[in-house]
């Protein structure tokens, strides 16, 4: 459920009787003094400080931009390794390739052309032998023609046959000299196409050697880049330094849901310590008189003279929850003479919630130098004590200040984890919230040891009148809250309220018109140890 949320600075509680803050002559208090002095200049001052949010967008922007330059470089490196070791592998194979066709061709054709060679003289010698042969047989059958000429016949066709044999040499021979001709033409393509990938080889050449100089170029540039955003880094974090960003954090379920364990654990134990030091059965603290003038009581009916142990708890419960308001549950930790100044300084920035974070942080880090954390808490302590000291027989004094001073120390420090979320966490009364309109789930919890709610009684269904233990609220948005613990209220409808009326009444009507609680007449409540009521 969200509900808006507003600060509310604590302006109810009792000052110093000596009238003077724990802290006067510090460090601390002199420098916050100045601050709250000058509170007018504070958004000329804020101005003046480095736009954060625009450092971190530059930031983003420079180490998107690196990283888009080193892919490029990146790929156009792994490009140019790819082509260039392509090409040198084409080229190698294309030149292997035509060396070895053009030996094996050149072999080829100088065996072809030798073996024609050596075939064709063969041949021609053994025509040289036949026709000298048949020469010799020519003359010797002129010489003895009538002998001869069956011979003569054969010889002729033998010489017939040797002349086709000798055509068709011939033509074998120019048959292989045409093949040589062709390999001669192969091996000249070879080696065009050879120098062509020379050729490309000198261009990829001079395009790696171009890309050579954008890469020395880019990385001239890359390194100007990386040099401006070291810079750029190192103001960043000196300015993360100088505003304190680094001592918020953003809370994730897991440590809310740890805080709201610890804050019921807390609220258990100021229940258990009023229990234990108030709800004492001594007559003689019934004369004591409650005070019904502050104004966060305003709405309980306490008598003017007399108490019971019942209405004394429930005041000190009260006044307990009124001093967790306004010391412990605050966004700083600061003396209450110049508190109020500090919040009214972070209500006026609350519009600008960068400047308003910048604020808390430094305030933070000035309260931390300082240990500011332990003095508030023995302030609260002495508040609280100086309230409540009578309502405790006096051998109680030092037992009740030092569970008081362990109390507040121990809420100081829960609280001081929560005062360094990144998202606003705020304390706020339950008097003026609007019950009807909070989920059932999220409506302030109530304390049965103050009787139950009774809906028939006159008024109808009741309102919360008191806080007993105060709401604790996150700032998720400027319209919506994260309630991290309801807070416990007394109700006008419980037990205790309606029995004080009626004791109010019946007083008066008794001519007691100052409503005088009547000490015999107290109703015992459950103990402390009881389960707290609905949530």
């Amino acid at each position: 459920m969200a509900a808006e949320s507003k600060t509310k600075p604590a302006t109810n509680g009792m000052t110093n009787g000596n009238g003077k803050g724990a802290f006067k002559g510090s460090k601390l208090l002199e420098a916050i003094r100045n601050m709250v002095s000058s509170a007018n200049n504070m958004e000329r001052e804020l101005g003046g400080l480095p736009d954060l949010e625009k450092l971190m967008e530059s930031e983003k922007r420079l180490r998107l931009e690196v990283e888009e330059k080193n892919e490029e470089i990146d790929a156009v490196k792994k490009d140019r390794d790819d082509a260039l070791a392509a090409k040198d592998q084409e080229v190698e194979l294309t030149k292997k390739e035509a060396d070895e066709k053009v030996r094996l061709i050149q072999e080829e054709a100088d065996t072809k052309v030798r073996l024609i060679q050596e075939e064709t003289d063969t041949k021609v010698s053994q025509l040289k032998v036949e026709l000298d042969t048949e020469k010799e047989a020519r003359r010797v059958l002129i010489e003895g023609f009538e002998e001869r000429v069956g011979v003569h016949n054969q010889t002729k066709a033998e010489s017939t046959a040797v002349s086709q044999k000798l055509a068709d040499a011939q033509q074998d021979l120019q048959k292989k000299e045409e093949e040589a001709e062709a390999a001669r033409q192969r091996v000249a393509e070879l080696q065009q196409l050879s120098e062509k990938s020379s050729t490309q080889i000198e261009s990829l050449t001079d395009e790696k050697e171009k890309m050579a100089r954008e890469k020395t170029l880019l990385a001239a540039d890359l390194q100007q880049r990386e040099a401006e955003l070291t810079v750029l880094d190192g103001e960043l974090r000196q300015l993360h330094k100088d505003v304190g960003v680094n001592l918020l954090h953003d809370y994730e379920d897991r440590e809310l849901a740890r805080f709201r364990r610890e804050i019921d654990a807390f609220a258990e134990e100021s229940r258990g310590l009023v229990t234990e030091f108030f709800k004492e059965p001594d007559n003689s603290l019934n004369t004591v008189s409650l005070p019904h003038q502050l104004d966060y009581l305003k709405r309980v009916p306490i008598p003017k003279s007399g108490s019971t142990p019942d209405l004394r708890c429930l005041v000190a419960q009260a006044v307990i929850a009124k001093f967790l308001r306004s010391h412990i549950f605050q966004p700083f930790f600061l003396p209450q003479d110049i508190h109020h100044a500090g919040a009214d300084v972070l209500e006026y920035l609350s519009e600008d919630v960068q400047r308003a974070t910048i604020f808390r942080c430094q305030i933070l880090a000035a309260c931390d130098r300082n240990d500011s954390a332990k003095a508030v808490a023995a302030q609260a302590k002495d508040e609280v004590y100086r309230e409540l000291c009578a309502f405790v027989p006096a051998t109680k004094y030092l037992p009740l200040q030092q569970r008081l001073t362990r109390f507040f120390e121990a809420g100081v420090k829960m609280w001081a984890e929560l005062q360094r979320s990144k998202q606003l966490v705020l304390c706020e009364d339950l008097e003026d919230e609007d019950i009807e309109e909070i989920d059932e789930g999220q409506r302030p919890r109530m304390w049965d040891e103050y009787g139950a709610r009774s809906k028939l009684a006159a008024g109808g269904p009741g309102d919360v009148c008191a806080t007993l233990f105060p709401q604790v609220v996150m700032e998720e948005s400027e319209d919506t809250i994260n309630v991290i613990h309801p807070g416990v209220g007394l109700w006008s409808d419980q037990t205790v309220v309606i029995a004080a009326s009626q004791a109010m009444a019946k007083g008066q009507q008794n001519g007691r018109v100052n409503g005088d609680a009547r000490p015999g007449t107290q109703r015992r409540r459950s103990s402390s140890s009881a389960p707290s009521g609905r949530s």
